[in-house]
């Protein structure tokens, strides 16, 4: 049987439509990483002056975020960690502040602070969570789902003996 050049070319195509069908297939399946650094640093967040912390996360959800709802076991983590440490946690979204309050109290926060205002330029998606210092000026940022070093970063914001000021010992996000 002899393959004639037409034979060759359709082989070759199908072959690489096939490789680049399942690159893609692949590069989708993976869990796409956060970015860090996406709010702008000369922006203030007033409320955080509000505050009696030295820091205030806030975590810009929206319920029907498929990766927010992955990351409510996280949240709740950081919820519990709140009290006994330097760093207040709150909630925001672009729904209105009770069906924010129904959606988490639903997801197993006893009383969670919701933030209003004015979202902060550089968050375009949900799950964002951006570290404020007492006066409002943004120290870190993450859209998107956390791995796990980032989420050990977040962590430390919530210890009780991190220290006032930009970072308690981490590096600075840009």
């Amino acid at each position: 049987m002899k393959l004639k050049m037409t034979d060759v070319v359709f082989i070759v195509t199908c072959m690489t439509l096939s490789a680049v069908a399942l690159a893609g297939y692949t590069w989708r399946a993976q869990a796409p990483m956060a970015r860090e650094g996406i709010v702008r640093e000369d922006q203030r967040y007033p409320l955080a002056a509000s505050s009696a912390r030295d820091r205030t996360v806030v975590v810009y959800i929206h319920p029907d975020c498929r990766f927010c709802n992955d990351a409510i076991p996280f949240y709740r983590r950081l919820a519990a960690l709140a009290p006994a440490s330097a760093s207040e946690l709150r909630f925001q979204s672009t729904v209105t502040q009770e069906e924010l309050r129904r959606y988490l109290v639903a997801a197993g926060f006893a009383r969670p602070v919701i933030a209003s205002g004015p979202i902060p330029i550089g968050v375009r998606g949900t799950p964002t969570i951006v570290v404020f210092d007492r006066l409002g000026g943004p120290i870190a940022s993450w859209e998107g789902r956390l791995n796990r070093r980032q989420e050990r970063t977040v962590l430390e914001y919530f210890r009780p003996d991190s220290k006032p000021g930009p970072t308690p010992a981490l590096e600075r996000t840009r």
